[in-house]
């Protein structure tokens, strides 16, 4: 097992233009970029997307195929398990049965899985570009720019930071148990889940001891959720970005309707 690898701020080139892009404009077009995905109708325009976002990321962003990979790898699991529900769940059109218990294959959920396999895949593309080209605290500032409360960012940044400290104690738990033993190959199947099992149930005693440490640390030193623990610099939108970012809407705006009404 290793440390958990959260690579927010890696790979960003500061001299790509979507880098340069004014975060505000990115979180703009990125929010209403994921909203359209939800009311597409056509899986081939989410996959439009999706390799429009595999675009940018490799050719203006100048990211690295296996980060942008990496970073889709964990959202697929669970796409592929809801998509995979859909096709037994959802139609009136029998294509086939199992040959295990026979349970019929629906015509319209093979296709309706499809759709919302693509649909998540551009939607997590979407999300992905616009962490690998802003910086966690630059996205921070944005939100506070759009009147997000304090309280709620304040609480985002802690959780961002006990991540990594979550995830080094997980490591010096599992390291200990595997020095013990507990995870060679003379174990069983079994035995080996009841570790990580054991693993999962220490760390989340330390993690919930933690927490109510720092609560009260905070509290005792008069923290109230009124006041700021971050502090953002402001500063005015440039008027290039706000047409970058319009044009960026326009295109996405463009797809919607093209799969409304042309496909």
């Amino acid at each position: 097992m290793h440390t958990i690898h959260l690579d927010f701020e890696e790979n960003l080139s500061e001299n790509t233009l979507i880098y340069r892009l004014d975060a505000r404009i990115k979180l703009v077009c990125a929010v209403f970029a994921i909203f359209s995905v939800l009311f597409l109708t056509h899986w081939q325009t989410a996959t439009l997307i999706f390799v429009s976002c595999l675009f940018l990321a490799f050719y203006f962003a100048r990211t690295r195929f296996t980060i942008f990979l990496r970073r889709l790898l964990y959202p697929l699991y669970i796409i592929a398990v809801v998509s995979a529900v859909q096709p037994f769940t959802y139609g009136s059109t029998v294509a086939a049965l199992t040959p295990i218990f026979s349970i019929p294959i629906y015509v319209e959920g093979l296709w309706f899985a499809v759709l919302i396999f693509t649909r998540c895949l551009a939607a997590v593309a979407v999300l992905n570009l616009l962490i690998l080209t802003t910086p966690i605290m630059t996205v921070m500032g944005s939100l506070e720019w759009f009147k997000v409360p304090s309280v709620l960012l304040d609480v985002a940044l802690l959780m961002l930071r006990y991540i990594f400290v979550i995830s080094d104690e997980a490591t010096k738990i599992y390291n200990a148990q595997k020095s013990r033993g507990g995870y060679s190959k003379a174990l069983g199947y079994f035995k080996k889940l009841k570790n990580y099992g054991t693993l999962f149930g220490m760390l989340f005693v330390r993690s919930y001891d933690r927490a109510v440490k720092v609560g009260n640390a905070m509290i005792s030193r008069g923290y109230k959720g009124e006041t700021k623990l971050f502090m953002f610099s402001k500063k005015a939108i440039p008027s290039k970005d706000i047409f970058y970012g319009a044009i960026l809407i326009l295109a996405v705006a463009s797809l919607i309707l093209m799969d409304w009404f042309i496909l």
